[in-house]
């Protein structure tokens, strides 16, 4: 079996660059195989975090095989590929933002789009003259096009989620907006997300809290093109701003 180095340091195994490490294998593996690539990624596991660990028979062969980079680089729709475990803003662009979000739907899947649900929220808080915050609105969600919308109760349960979730919320708002925004204008973004997931609640399930919303929401029933279009045309708004400002 090929030795398994670590292509920064040289070492075996798991080493202090673990995102540089590449695992390569024959295309068939043995159980002694299966048993090395376990250890070796349990092992790599206790430096890196919480990665995963590799199943049986799953392969990485970076050049070969699959052209993947490193087993936390995953491609776009635009050809990117994106690494999760150390994200690059190069690699963050709007059109792969616009199409991912027009194509992932909340409410475990059975609600609006990311895209609709930004489109509204966006809107609203220009109407509301409130337009610093509703340029952060554009992107509050921006981090969904790569990482999916997962359900609120599951993000519970998976604290390493929420940690890559925030990472890369920030590192998109500082490319496209600015940095970390003021207390205030983050406590209107989580009001105006707050009354739009209780109004897409009850449109969309039965759920029936206390609380009911505060404004009044009209859903467009966007189809998925036209939520790519209109989503992307307010990220380029948004973005737009920033960049008069820095010139």
């Amino acid at each position: 079996m090929t030795a398994r180095n670590c292509p920064s340091c040289g070492a075996h195994s798991a080493c202090q660059n673990p995102w540089n490490y590449t695992l390569i294998v024959p295309r068939k593996l043995t159980e002694e195989d299966t048993a090395t690539l376990e250890r070796e990624w349990k092992a790599l596991r206790m430096v890196a975090g919480d990665l995963p660990i590799v199943s049986k028979g799953i392969e990485f062969h970076r050049a070969k095989l699959t052209g993947l980079k490193n087993p936390t680089s995953g491609i776009l729709h635009s050809g990117t590929w994106f690494d999760y475990a150390n994200p690059d803003p190069d690699t963050i662009n709007l059109s792969d933002i616009a199409f991912g979000l027009a194509r992932e739907r909340r409410f475990s899947g059975q609600g609006i789009s990311v895209a609709e649900h930004t489109i509204m929220g966006f809107r609203f808080l220009e109407k509301m003259l409130q337009d610093t915050t509703a340029r952060y609105f554009a992107f509050h969600d921006a981090s969904e096009a790569y990482l999916r919308d997962l359900p609120g109760p599951l993000k519970r349960l998976l604290p390493g989620y929420r940690y890559v979730e925030q990472r890369l919320k920030f590192l998109i708002w500082e490319k496209y907006v600015g940095p970390r925004p003021d207390p205030e204008i983050l406590k209107l973004l989580a009001d105006v997300d707050r009354d739009l997931l209780l109004a897409e609640g009850r449109k969309f399930t039965k759920w029936r809290p206390i609380d009911k919303p505060v404004w009044s929401w009209d859903f467009m029933d966007l189809s998925t093109n036209d939520a790519e279009h209109q989503v992307l045309e307010i990220l380029i708004r948004a973005w737009a701003f920033m960049e008069e400002k820095s010139t």
